[in-house]
């Protein structure tokens, strides 16, 4: 385990920027290298440096556009450089949350169906409500488009 001080660069709503430092342990290089790439990704970090206390390697991470950052680690033995792009994974948790609730009405629809006998309605509700499960296109916009219209079906 080693001993590491982390320093953030946030900038803040209203456009000053601070400097804060920490006190973290990581287990080698590549964990504290990971963990500036996983700082760094945070909308309002601007760079993360990691240094090891007694000074055997310091990290350094920045994003350098919307979806990228550049890391770098620096040691007495080596040098890493490294690029990661990343996307933001809200627009896929919030479209399986509405997949999985669309298919959980339609089974619903259909058991119900079945059980009190009335199979026409139960079963259409329930075909619709599958079909837009797995068809409804939901980007991370959250906004579908429909016949030429734009419809919110993300949000519930």
């Amino acid at each position: 385990m080693y001993r590491v001080t982390v320093k953030k660069s946030l900038q803040h709503a209203d456009g000053s920027t601070t400097i804060e430092e920490s006190q973290e342990e990581v287990n080698h290089e590549r964990h504290a290298l990971n963990l500036a790439g996983r700082i760094a990704r945070t909308d309002s970090v601007h760079w993360v440096e990691i240094e090891e206390t007694t000074g055997r390697f310091k990290v350094r991470a920045s994003r350098i556009s919307d979806g990228t950052v550049q890391e770098s680690s620096q040691s007495p033995r080596r040098m890493v450089r490294r690029k990661t792009r990343f996307q933001r994974r809200h627009g896929a948790r919030r479209r399986m949350t509405t997949m999985t609730w669309l298919a959980v009405f339609g089974v619903v629809a259909f058991v119900v169906s079945t059980i009190t006998g009335s199979k026409d309605a139960g079963t259409a509700a329930a075909a619709v409500c599958l079909i837009l499960a797995f068809l409804l296109p939901c980007e991370d916009s959250s906004a579908a488009e429909v016949n030429g219209r734009a419809i919110d079906s993300c949000c519930f």
